[in-house]
């Protein structure tokens, strides 16, 4: 899909995301968390040069650990594209 600000949520200031999932493992290692690849990036949004993220939905393996425990962790995050801190929010699967 191209890359249009009307599909941005940093400039429409709306998103709406709905999808499930069933993760048939929290035992892998690899994926995109570059402080020690214990989490995979599955859906999101980066600009069309690919430095920019817009938004994304991250899930921690079974024993995340980066000074938090972030073991079996949903969680989504939406950036500022303007710098600072941008939003987010999570749920643990117990």
């Amino acid at each position: 899909m191209q890359n249009t600000p009307a599909l941005s949520p940093n400039t429409t200031g709306q998103l709406s995301v709905s999808f499930w999932l069933k993760p048939s493992t929290f035992d892998f290692t690899g994926g995109s968390d570059t402080s020690g690849r214990n989490a995979l990036h599955f859906l999101g949004k980066y600009s069309s040069d690919g430095d920019n993220r817009e938004w994304y939905f991250r899930l921690y393996n079974a024993t995340a650990v980066d000074g938090t425990n972030r073991a079996k962790r949903i969680s989504f995050y939406i950036f500022s594209l303007a710098g600072g801190l941008g939003a987010g929010s999570y749920f643990r699967i117990i």
